[in-house]
């Protein structure tokens, strides 16, 4: 017996079952719906697999559109049971990130950029956040800018300092109340207080004193 011959047969056995291990293939179809994700893909020379399992990060879940790369690992060197461990479309993915940067894309342009310098850019069309309790946004300076309007809707509205000191509210723009207006302090137009304010006397002797409070 030919011990050499042998000794590579058994390694080539095992070599062939090694390279099996690892692969590349392109999903045709994902299923969503399932606790684990599902796909179908091909792989070399046009092998179909259905019901694989896509393994995602926790916390993560992505849904990729058919034509997407991925990469496989057969469990045990069997066929039968592949695992997608990564998929990922050139057609669409997302670059322009420095070194250390961070970005979540969709194909359709949506994507929420962690940039260097501790900076986060969002871009989209439209933006819901539904927040069951409390939202506090929190900073130095606050911004919002409506290019076409800004709507506020909320049973009570309430405007003031930090701390529930009294702060300072200014405005460039017309005013349209539908309602009262209570003040505890007093109100200004043109420099003229409505509450020191005087009128000509009509008998002509002179102003008269500022209004008096009603009852």
């Amino acid at each position: 017996m030919d011990i050499m011959k042998t000794i590579q047969r058994m390694f080539a056995k095992q070599a062939k079952k090694m390279s099996n291990i690892v692969g590349r293939g392109v999903l045709t179809m994902v299923d969503d719906e399932k606790k684990m994700q599902s796909v179908q893909f091909t792989g070399l020379a046009d092998e179909a697999f259905e019901g694989a399992e896509r393994m995602q990060n926790y916390g993560f879940s992505s849904n990729p559109l058919p034509g997407a790369e991925c990469i496989i690992v057969c469990v045990g060197a069997a066929r039968n049971h592949p695992v997608i461990v990564v998929a990922d479309d050139r057609g669409c993915r997302a670059g322009g990130c420095e070194p250390g940067e961070v970005k979540v894309y969709t194909h359709e342009g949506d994507f929420i950029h962690l940039k260097n310098g501790n900076e986060i850019h969002l871009q989209t069309k439209r933006l819901f956040l539904d927040v069951e309790e409390d939202a506090i946004l929190w900073g130095k300076s606050v911004q919002i800018i409506g290019d076409e309007s800004v709507h506020i809707e909320t049973p009570n509205l309430a405007l003031g300092g930090k701390g529930g000191e009294q702060g300072q509210a200014q405005m460039a723009a017309d005013i349209k109340q539908d309602g009262s207006i209570e003040s505890s302090g007093d109100h200004k137009a043109a420099g003229v207080s409505l509450i020191n304010h005087p009128h000509s006397d009509s008998g002509g002797s002179g102003n008269s004193g500022p209004p008096i409070a009603g009852g």
